[in-house]
């Protein structure tokens, strides 16, 4: 939810906050996924999806994701904390997300 919208315009649904411009400076942050409330923007796509929890990956890396980690069937922290790094299936510790791609091969 850091700002990468703008990154994956390709995907059918992507949830993150953005940042605003003024005159080519970063000036105001877009709200779209509340801090606390990353679970419920989850609970909500998986319906609108009919996908049930085995079917849904979260990638986090922070306290405020563990909410998703609870909901999903994967969860893979990245670059976390050690709290994070203790909840998740998987841990990436490198700030690669090239490393993904060996999760998602064996997957």
């Amino acid at each position: 939810s850091r700002g990468l919208g703008d990154v994956y315009k390709r995907q059918d649904y992507i949830f993150a906050n953005g940042i605003k411009f003024k005159n080519d400076v970063p000036w105001e942050g877009i709200l779209r996924v509340p801090l606390k409330e990353k679970n419920k923007i989850l609970e909500n796509l998986m319906i609108k999806l009919g996908k049930e929890r085995d079917e849904v990956v979260v990638i986090g890396d922070t306290k405020y994701d563990l909410c998703m980690f609870e909901i999903a069937g994967t969860s893979i922290a990245f670059n976390p904390t050690k709290d994070v790094a203790n909840k998740a299936d998987y841990v990436i510790k490198k700030r690669d997300l090239n490393e993904l791609i060996h999760i998602f091969e064996n997957y």
